[in-house]
């Protein structure tokens, strides 16, 4: 009984960790786009 409780934690923490991954990626995308829109707007400004 305890190997799969083993598992299951094992999953769980794989779902989690994948929830985090995700939320990082996205993260650094929006972070990504608000630099190059920053950078155009210097662009326009000279």
């Amino acid at each position: 009984m305890a190997s799969v409780n083993k598992v299951f934690t094992i999953r769980r923490d794989l779902l989690l960790n994948q929830e985090r991954s995700l939320e990082l990626a996205q993260n650094w995308k929006k972070n990504k786009s608000n630099l190059e829109l920053q950078d155009e707007r210097k662009q326009f400004n000279y």
